[in-house]
């Protein structure tokens, strides 16, 4: 149905996303069947414009539902999991139509949540939406992975505004990339999580952090949103292969 919790489709997203990574490593039928539902509803409830919203139905979007959506249906491809090229088509239109761009209609670098806009976090994830889309040579990725270079790799401060949801799009974008500006980015990251890493294995939110708000001091979020960012060099989930 979309409603596994207030967030309806953001975990939904990940839900299929973890069946389809479950499923690409063991092609179990159950798996299967559960993958094709969950991939269902996610085509079902696209809106008109390319997007989707946190309520599963096709109404409105923004960028920050969208991507979580649209790294489950390239996990699901991978997985053997056929999705509709409209869909597909129309998750490019809708990420390309967030682009923050000039007076020319250049792309300056940047994608907002709900419209065109320069957040570090939607920036990311719209940058990995069109390369999992398999657009990567799109006009609007250069300048923004320029924007997104310029973000500070810090611990706490508060920029970006939510550290590990910036981080796990932004990593995956870079390596995406390629080339130098995956060479002068990661190895920032993986320095600046080593280091912030409790002796029991944690991590902690970074002050600053608006995830804070709703980790209530658990530091389970946390830990696998890092351990996430890592795996990124182990290559252990499909999504994350190039």
């Amino acid at each position: 149905t979309g409603y596994i919790s207030s967030g309806a489709m953001y975990e939904h997203g990940l839900a299929a996303l973890c069946l389809a990574e479950m499923y690409g490593m063991d092609p179990d039928p159950d798996l299967e069947d559960k993958l094709r539902m969950a991939v269902e509803l996610i085509v079902k409830v696209q809106s008109p414009a390319g997007g989707w919203r946190y309520t599963p139905a096709p109404t409105d979007q923004d960028l920050s539902v969208t991507v979580m959506q649209v790294v489950a249906l390239r996990a699901a491809n991978n997985a053997g999991i056929r999705v509709p090229q409209e869909t597909l088509d129309k998750a490019v239109k809708y990420v390309q139509s967030s682009a923050q761009r000039g007076p020319d209609n250049k792309p300056v670098g940047g994608f907002g949540y709900q419209g065109p806009g320069q957040s570090p976090q939607t920036s990311a994830g719209g940058v990995l939406s069109l390369q999992l889309l398999g657009h990567y040579d799109d006009p609007t990725i250069p300048p923004t992975l320029q924007f997104l270079s310029k973000v500070p790799v810090e611990w706490g401060g508060g920029n970006p505004q939510y550290f590990y949801y910036f981080h796990y799009y932004a990593i995956q974008a870079f390596y995406q990339a390629g080339g130098k500006e995956w060479n002068d980015w990661h190895p920032r990251v993986r320095e600046l999580l080593l280091k912030h890493q409790n002796a029991d294995g944690s991590w902690d939110v970074p002050a600053g952090s608006s995830e804070a708000q709703y980790s209530n001091g658990d530091k389970v979020y946390s830990t696998a949103m890092a351990t996430l960012i890592l795996d990124i060099y182990r290559h252990y989930l499909p999504a994350y292969q190039r």
